[in-house]
């Protein structure tokens, strides 16, 4: 739109599986969309995916399948929610190599992409000490968000998983 800036692209992460980083993917969507923002949520979490169960939606066309998919047909597997202005790409059923699959040129283009689409594209990524799948995210976006669980997140674990953003240049 003119006068505005680009749209934001954020991820959001964890240091280990025990932090909820898809639920604080979700309600970060939920409340920019409820301030009239136009919101599209990617489950980039291709090993353990939750923003269709979050959400109520069907997961069995998602990012995977649009990464593994030949040719680009141009039509994606947005799906709507309950709440006006937040649409989801849902993870779809797991790719045998998911790191892989994401390390490729198609995931930026379809970062650049959903960006033309929306205001905000939060991008729900799996936690960084688990898989190398958010590192390899993490550069393609214009910052990353590391959920912390107070009380339960050990502080040598939110350490090195700056440390891992930080090796790729992230910004944090």
């Amino acid at each position: 739109r003119p006068g505005r800036r680009s749209c934001a692209t954020i991820g959001i992460t964890s240091p280990t599986p025990a932090e909820d980083h898809a639920v604080v993917a979700a309600n970060l969507a939920v409340a920019a969309a409820h301030a009239g923002h136009r919101v599209i949520v990617l489950d980039a979490d291709l090993h353990r995916p939750a923003q269709h169960a979050l959400f109520d939606l069907n997961n069995d066309n998602g990012l995977a399948q649009v990464l593994a998919a030949a040719a680009d047909d141009g039509v994606l597997p947005l799906q709507a929610t309950a709440v006006p202005g937040l649409r989801i790409l849902v993870a779809g059923p797991p790719p045998p190599n998911p790191a892989a699959l994401l390390d490729g040129p198609r995931t930026g283009e379809l970062l650049a992409r959903l960006a033309t689409e929306a205001d905000l594209v939060i991008v729900d990524a799996p936690p960084l000490l688990a898989v190398s799948d958010a590192a390899v995210l993490a550069p393609l976006m214009e910052g990353v968000l590391i959920v912390l669980t107070a009380g339960r997140s050990r502080r040598d674990a939110a350490r090195a998983a700056r440390e891992a953003l930080d090796r790729v240049s992230a910004h944090v």
